[in-house]
């Protein structure tokens, strides 16, 4: 087997050089939709009690709950950080006993104070709180704890911030934050503010993008511009946009190729495994069988040292293939997978390959051809023990003789597909219609002579 580095670079190579046709075409032009997040409307009615600035017990000076302010010392923190666990834990006690209202009382009480443990830890239990709400249909609340990650996101913008940055912001990065606000978001169920956080970074990212002779331009940081298009993908996928995210897996796949830096080949063979897999899905989830072509192609070539996965890839293709109305390739592929399955005992898939082999000889009106394949499972299928597939091969073979008015053979292959269903106790409903077509033909060779 070949090290790693170098099986990257030739998929790579052969990607470039154009396994399908859309080797060589530039990072999708992507539509890009999401809201702009805006302050709150100050006459808002009623008021979002999270922006309520409330005397509160736990705190001595209630200016701590407005920005900016001055941070709390470790002690000041570790104090207040317990007080308010345990005020969690009293709005779990009173949630548990069906009391709903007073839990999410005490839940935005202590959501007002997390505020003063920095936006790191507000963010945090704005989640956490978010998802009760958003499980339990409380649409008020679910609006006020976003809105308030709106309030948050706009806050910490680095351009309303130019010099330095309130104490507020030690306990994490610009980046970080961001981050942490667009998982909120999502797990409140909002996934096009979480696009507000990772668009304009992905737009960012390829504006800083360096000049390149390929089709497109590798970014300054590739991995990090990798890691949102996946999260973006992600979003799309999650909500069943399946258009949207396929167009963004293609970017990812179009960086995938150009992306040849040794210290990231390892993170973008296992990811561009991912993507392929993901296109796959992604265009028979939108019945664009064509689409889904050019990912198996490339995941083949990805797993050629990996024979054992050979006939489920190649059965895949095959099956597109034929969906697609190709049928000079979907059998050539369906004979690949009896092949390769038969060289790594893996029956089923031969199997598969050639009951799909006849029905497509059969639809292409190839009758001896279907017979040829149906006579052959017949045989193999009891070699191995499979009954069930014996039968239906016999079936099979007994319709393909009907068809051509071969009467005689007709009749033997019906009378050995009931013979087998017998065996095999198959219920007499599912036996009648064998029985009917022995009848059938029995008829059909009694006129015949």
């Amino acid at each position: 087997m070949k090290p790693k580095t170098t099986t990257f670079l030739l998929l790579l190579s052969s990607l470039l050089l154009g396994s399908n046709s859309l080797a060589a075409t530039p990072m999708v032009t992507r539509e890009v939709e999401y809201p702009p997040v805006t302050a709150p409307d100050p006459q808002r009615f009623p008021p979002n009690p999270l922006e309520k600035v409330l005397p509160d017990p736990l705190i001595s000076d209630p200016q701590l709950l407005i920005e900016p302010r001055r941070s709390l010392n470790y002690l000041e923190k570790e104090k207040l950080r317990s007080a308010l666990d345990a005020l969690h834990i009293e709005g779990k006690a009173q949630f548990a006993q069906k009391k709903s209202d007073e839990a999410f009382l005490i839940w935005f009480r202590e959501l007002r104070l997390r505020r003063v443990l920095g936006f790191r830890e507000e963010i945090f239990a704005l989640a956490k709180i978010g998802e009760i709400a958003w499980q339990n249909n409380r649409t008020p609340d679910l609006r006020d704890i976003t809105e308030r990650l709106q309030v948050i996101q706009i806050k910490i913008q680095p351009q309303s911030n130019p010099v330095t940055p309130s104490p507020i912001f030690d306990e994490a990065s610009f980046p970080e934050l961001n981050e942490y606000l667009a998982i909120a978001y999502q797990v409140l169920r909002a996934p096009q503010l979480a696009l507000s956080i990772y668009e304009p970074r992905l737009q960012s990212l390829r504006s800083n993008a360096l000049p390149n002779s390929l089709p497109t331009a590798l970014p300054n940081n590739p991995i990090e511009l990798f890691k949102t298009l996946n999260s973006i993908g992600l979003i799309h996928l999650d909500w069943f946009r399946y258009t949207k995210a396929q167009r963004t897996y293609q970017d990812l796949r179009e960086l995938s190729r150009l992306a040849q830096n040794p210290a990231s080949e390892a993170l973008y063979l296992s990811q561009l495994t991912y993507l392929l897999i993901q296109l796959t899905y992604l265009a028979e989830q939108n019945h664009q069988p064509k689409d889904a072509i050019g990912p198996l192609q490339d995941l083949i070539i990805l797993y050629a040292a990996r024979p054992e996965v050979q006939p489920a890839l190649t059965l895949r293709l095959a099956e597109n293939y034929d969906t697609a109305q190709d049928f000079s390739n979907a059998e050539k592929n369906y004979q690949a997978t009896f092949t390769l399955s038969q060289t790594l005992s893996q029956n089923s898939y031969g199997s598969t390959a050639l009951f799909a082999l006849g029905d497509l000889y059969r639809r292409t009106e190839r009758f001896p051809a279907a017979e040829q394949v149906y006579d052959f499972l017949v045989d193999s299928e009891q070699a191995v023990y499979n009954l069930h597939n014996a039968m239906k091969a016999s079936d099979s073979l007994g319709q393909m003789r009907d068809r051509q008015q071969n009467y005689p053979g007709a009749i033997v292959a019906y009378e050995q597909a009931t013979a087998i269903a017998q065996r095999l106790a198959i219920s007499p409903d599912l036996i009648q219609p064998l029985r009917k077509r022995l009848e059938s033909a029995r008829k059909k060779s009694n006129l015949a002579l």
